[in-house]
């Protein structure tokens, strides 16, 4: 287990914070093309919308979300 000091130091590292920093940008990338494609392609639809939630799953993590049984 890491602690929560050891996840903040993380989250706030140069190198994490570009790696978000490009994950937002696919982010605003997929809505735009989604909200110009929407509906000519209901399996690019999904991808882009499946895309969309995985990387806000990553940005939004939590340190309680890391502490596991395991």
């Amino acid at each position: 287990m890491i602690s929560e000091k050891d996840f903040m130091n993380w989250k706030q590292d140069a190198v994490t914070e570009a790696f978000f920093a490009v994950i937002k940008e696919r982010v605003d990338e997929a809505m735009y093309i989604l909200s110009r494609s929407a509906g000519i392609n209901p399996n690019d639809d999904n991808f882009y919308r499946g895309m969309i939630l995985a990387f806000r799953d990553v940005l939004e993590t939590s340190f309680e979300e890391t502490q596991t049984d395991a």
